[in-house]
């Protein structure tokens, strides 16, 4: 419920070319919280936690893409390259990135002797 009621009022949705291109705006989580709290309804403010730790996940990205462009295994059986990074549910390889969400169910080999 406090999903769907915060979906009027913020997107959740990412432009996903910005996000393997460029590095994110910093947020401040604890800020927004509080934000999005203060949207809610008092019968759903009562779910909000108020001491939950903010976790830092950091994974490294040697490289973002120059251009946004997309890999897909129902159009092409083969990606080749190095794995550049990892950003959200991306896997970026040098020239494109694999949506890991769009591939589920897909059986994937990973030949890391290359």
């Amino acid at each position: 419920k406090i999903e769907v009621f915060l979906a009027r009022h913020m997107s959740d949705r990412s432009n996903w070319r910005k996000l393997i291109t460029t590095l994110p705006e910093p947020v401040d989580l604890a800020t927004a919280k509080i934000q999005a709290a203060a949207l809610l309804p008092a019968g759903l403010r009562k779910f909000v936690s108020h001491d939950d730790p903010v976790s830092r996940f950091v994974y490294p990205i040697r490289r973002f893409l120059p251009k946004a462009r997309s890999a897909r295994l129902d159009k092409e059986s083969e990606i080749r390259g190095s794995l550049e990074g990892i950003r959200g549910q991306y896997l970026l390889f040098p020239d494109r990135a694999l949506n890991i969400r769009r591939h589920s169910g897909f059986e994937v080999d990973i030949d890391t002797n290359l």
